[in-house]
């Protein structure tokens, strides 16, 4: 009887000893959600609107450049942004058209760096677990005076890549849902190439 119940400690303890917190889960999040800054990042954004439904799109973005493009619909516009040009793509007129851009003050450096430090935000938990991932809530923390930041979240982390699998919210009756995250981003995939749009009309309006 002493054997199992040594057999039982040591089993617990190992296990103990490999389960990880909150924190620890999200802080490792944060570090590899930090190497979007050189690599750049891809990540899905859908709205769930009431009485409209869903909609969304993906984004790859890296350094000032980015590439945006509507799920689901495959007549929708493609849009890319360099720090100072803007390129649209028209599928249904087949036409690009390319205009000057500014950059505004206020835009951030992508939607997954507002999920670094969640564990400081928010009083995080883990619901459950399973082979693939951690599944958490989290309420907003007492000590965050973020006017704007949702009072409740949901985050799931991928146990391999340490990268969100979905991070949701809730914001004026709209859930928001940041899904599919990469780290990871090449200059083809954020810079307009003609030479895959043969026939394309070009507007130039800069």
């Amino acid at each position: 009887m002493k054997r199992l119940f040594l057999i039982a400690a040591i089993i617990v303890t190992a296990f103990t000893a490999k389960a990880q917190t909150p924190s620890e889960i999200v802080s490792r999040m944060s570090q590899e959600l930090a190497k979007c800054d050189t690599l750049g990042q891809a990540f899905d954004l859908i709205l769930n609107i009431p009485i409209i439904g869903k909609a969304g799109g993906r984004t790859w973005l890296l350094g000032d450049c980015y590439r945006i493009e509507v799920l689901g619909k495959e007549d929708s516009p493609v849009t890319w942004h360099s720090a100072d040009t803007e390129w649209k793509f028209d599928p249904k007129e087949n036409t690009v058209t390319i205009k000057h851009y500014t950059k505004s003050s206020d835009s951030k450096d992508g939607e997954v760096k507002h999920l670094e430090g969640l564990d400081s935000d928010y009083d995080l938990k883990i619901d459950r677990e399973d082979d693939k991932a951690w599944y958490m809530t989290g309420k907003k923390a007492k000590t965050n005076t973020k006017k704007d930041d949702p009072k409740k979240i949901q985050l799931a982390v991928n146990k391999d890549t340490y990268l969100p699998i979905y991070y949701r919210c809730k914001e004026k009756g709209i859930t928001i849902s940041l899904e599919n995250v990469a780290i990871g981003v090449t200059e083809e995939e954020v810079t307009f190439n003609p030479a895959k749009y043969p026939g394309v009309t070009i507007i130039d309006e800069r």
